[in-house]
């Protein structure tokens, strides 16, 4: 699964850039910051965190890295 490959994995980045790029078309303009907030949200805000929580144990967690990653390019 992409859990194992680490937040910062190529394949990993480009599923969340496709994400971002999702929510960016279809929902609300989102800026790298906006989307990195609501990263932040998938842990912080309980109704996000079950709702990742519900697919895997620990996603929630996984996606914000893995956005904090991609929205902090070095």
């Amino acid at each position: 699964s992409g859990m194992s490959r680490g937040p910062d994995d190529s394949e990993v980045q480009t599923a969340v850039a496709n994400w971002h790029a999702l929510i960016d078309q279809r929902f609300y303009s989102c800026s790298l910051e906006t989307f990195a907030g609501l990263g932040e949200m998938y842990v912080d805000d309980e109704r996000f965190r079950s709702h990742y929580e519900h697919i895997a144990s620990g996603l929630a967690e996984f996606m914000r890295d893995a956005i904090r990653v991609y929205a902090k390019p070095d």
